[in-house]
């Protein structure tokens, strides 16, 4: 009886690794040539799924969509992170998120070490391309903008759509509007990505399915315009602990509109009991994912460490989609100095746009490179610190979305988490704005950097924008077509300006 059970579970064993190895190949084989990231790769996906024999039924993948639509983080990899869980458990997981994320990441890295190390004329060249990239992103951020506000117009009133997009720009893009305009001083009220977002999650929370009670939203108004008044820049509430005190508020009414859901979905006789027991485990395998791989850039960058909260929390808040995850990078990494806006905008975002794979998780290596480089001086130490970057991607993505899985199949039939889909649809986009904005400026910066004729940035961006416009929609070219013609253009406009 012994052998045949010891035989019966080498047969098992060998049967769920050849279900892991055909995940892995899959995940990596749509990491190595899916353009386009987030949602654009569900059907990539699901057709990777349908050709190989990883055993996924349409209504799991679909609730794997569902769970990874509505929560913060890189879509692909979540998706990867649900299929691998149902298909070998915690060690599928882990691996199959891994795949998705790695090619793309290595490439990034790979290409920005390189360009750390070159000077002269080729990174001048790398300057005047990144014009014409830069005009194409703003392109693709059109189409997304679009998109998204026909989708958030459908499920929610025109106007408020319309409001919040414009509130968030305004409120977020104050800055490059001086900028551009060669104003001094700053603007009154100039928010964060970071801040935009707690005002957001508390409104969703606090007000969440009570859209008509008078007796919430005055409480909710009245301490979003306290929040605001604090953090603006003439500190119109300044005593001590005032900051703390209102986002201690935003919390504690927070929770208590989520013991409210709870309490409604028991007396519904739902069943809305949670079994921890697997959320521990799979929140345990992914915290012990984060830790081995961020062993090598606590070895050889001290101040990684620095680092390691702001890349967790960056991905975390990151809703929207990879486009969206560019104003939440500007807020925490260039903002805090961490990385320079031109490395950034003008090396990183166009080598992370030029190849597949998400986008959150290529610009948080690339980010974790140069952060480790700076630290270092060292290639080395700027791989070190990209690989945990990288590990930070992967372990906020598919730790929040296993959170939330475990949450919506327990909570699923409550509201909340529709609302909370819809309404911060018109909040990135508003972002989105922000960071086209932000795009729009730095190419007018290359052009004063590299003395081109007053504007000339600007105009060269709004020209290749134009084409790229005319020539999608009338000659239906494919992105990648568009974004070499882009990078083509802007590079012949710089040689042209430079023998002038």
């Amino acid at each position: 009886m012994r052998i045949v059970s010891k035989r019966g579970g080498a047969e098992r064993e060998e049967r769920s690794m050849g279900k892991i190895w055909s995940l892995v190949k899959g995940m990596l084989s749509i990491g190595f040539w899916g353009y386009g990231g987030g949602t654009a790769l569900i059907p990539v996906i699901e057709e990777e799924l349908k050709d190989s024999d990883i055993e996924v039924t349409s209504d799991e993948f679909n609730k794997d969509v569902v769970v990874a639509s509505i929560t913060p983080g890189a879509l692909p990899v979540e998706i990867a992170t649900g299929v691998g869980r149902q298909v070998a458990g915690t060690r599928g997981m882990v691996l199959s998120a891994t795949a998705m994320a790695l090619p793309g990441a290595l490439l990034t890295v790979a290409l920005v070490s390189l360009l750390t190390q070159i000077s002269g004329a080729m990174l001048t060249w790398l300057v005047y391309v990144s014009i014409g990239i830069s005009a194409y992103i703003v392109f693709l951020l059109g189409i997304y903008i679009r998109s998204t506000v026909k989708e958030s117009v459908q499920d929610l009133p025109a106007w408020g759509v319309y409001l919040i997009i414009a509130l968030v720009f305004l409120l977020t893009g104050a800055k490059n509007f001086y900028k551009i305009l060669g104003l001094d001083g700053s603007p009154l009220f100039q928010l964060s990505t970071i801040n935009v977002l707690a005002i957001a999650f508390f409104l969703i929370f606090y007000v969440g399915g009570h859209w008509t009670s008078r007796r919430r939203w005055p409480i909710a108004v009245v301490v979003s315009v306290l929040y605001i008044l604090r953090i603006s820049n003439w500190k119109f509430i300044s005593f001590n602990g005032s900051l703390n005190l209102i986002k201690t508020v935003m919390v504690l009414l927070s929770v208590f509109s989520m013991v409210c859901y709870y309490r409604d979905g028991r007396n519904r006789n739902q069943d809305v009991t949670l079994d921890a027991k697997p959320l521990v485990k799979d929140v345990g395998a992914w915290l012990l994912f984060l830790i081995v791989l961020s062993i090598p850039a606590l070895v050889f960058a001290q101040d990684a460490p620095l680092f390691i909260p702001k890349a967790l929390l960056s991905a975390v808040i990151s809703f929207g989609g990879g486009d969206a995850y560019l104003a939440v990078a500007d807020g925490i990494f260039v903002a805090d100095g961490m990385i320079s806006s031109s490395e950034f905008y003008n090396q990183l975002v166009p080598i992370v746009n030029a190849l597949p794979g998400s986008i959150l998780c290529k610009t948080l290596s690339g980010i974790g490179y140069y952060v480790g480089y700076h630290i270092t001086g060292t290639v080395l130490g700027g791989w070190m610190v990209a690989l945990t970057g990288l590990a930070c991607s992967i372990t906020s993505s598919g730790l929040t979305f296993i959170a939330v899985f475990h949450l919506y199949s327990t909570f699923e039939r409550i509201s909340f988490f529709d609302l909370l889909r819809r309404w911060i649809r018109p909040i990135i986009v508003g972002l989105l704005l922000s960071v086209a904005l932000s795009m729009f400026y730095e190419n007018l910066s290359i052009g004063v950097d590299y003395n081109w004729p007053p504007l000339m940035g600007g105009v060269v961006s709004i020209a290749i924008f134009a084409l790229d416009q005319y020539l999608f929609s009338r000659f239906h070219l494919k992105k990648i077509t568009l974004l070499a013609l882009s990078g083509v253009l802007s590079l012949a406009v710089g040689l042209g300006m430079s023998l002038l």
